[in-house]
Formats: structure tokens, C-alpha cells, sequence
């Protein structure tokens, strides 16, 4: 794969439209390839309203999933240790645009490596 970098701001517009920053047009399209078309009517085309319990196990899988401990991980996502912190222990619900990012992350930890 080619690594190309990419702001987060720019990957999370990205993902709430579901199109792809002019920046990284093919490892986008290979993580999106298998979430819903935003015109599907399914129960599973509900990004932003996302179970407590579901989000918390994405942040945790996320973080694993690329192999870093939470400081470092939340430097990346650009937010505080203890925010992570209490997504990962069920005390606060991240926004929508994060899991889906945490599920992206999931499929496909290589795209960490597209932004700064």
C-alpha cells in the first residue's frame, strides 16, 4: 500500500459524507467497500446512533487493532487520554463520527498511517 498522509478533519468529513477526500481516493474506497450505501433503509445505517456498549467495544477493538497504548492513541484521534479512557470504560459514549471511524479502523488499521 501506498501511504499517503491525511489530516483526521479531513477523513472524518470523509466518512460523515461517505466520499472520498481527493487525497487517498483508493484505500478509502477499500474501507468503505463493505459498510451500507447511505440510501439503504437497513438498521445497520444508523451511524450516529450508536448503542453505549457497541461504541465502547469499537473504541477498545480500534485501539487494539492498531496496537497502541491509549495515550498514544488518543494523540492520534486527537483527543485527551482520560476522554478514551472513559469511552473505553463505558463512562462516556464517543460521537457517532468516531465510531465510524473506529470501525473503519477495525477493518483496515492501515489507514491510521494516512494522517498526521
Amino acid at each position: 500500500m501506498n501511504a499517503r498522509k491525511i489530516n483526521l478533519e479531513e477523513m472524518a468529513q470523509a466518512v460523515f459524507a461517505k466520499v472520498e477526500p481527493p487525497s487517498m481516493q483508493s484505500p478509502l474506497s477499500a474501507a468503505l467497500e463493505n459498510t451500507t450505501s447511505p440510501n439503504s433503509t437497513s438498521a445497520s445505517n444508523k451511524p450516529f446512533e450508536t448503542d453505549p456498549a457497541q461504541a465502547q467495544a469499537k473504541t477498545r477493538q480500534a485501539r487494539k487493532a492498531l496496537g497502541m497504548p491509549q495515550a498514544t492513541f488518543a494523540s492520534l484521534i486527537h483527543t485527551s487520554a482520560a476522554e478514551l479512557n472513559d469511552w473505553e470504560q463505558g463512562r462516556k459514549t464517543p460521537p457517532g463520527a468516531a465510531v465510524r471511524l473506529f470501525e473503519l479502523l477495525i477493518k483496515n488499521p492501515d489507514l491510521s498511517k494516512l494522517w498526521d
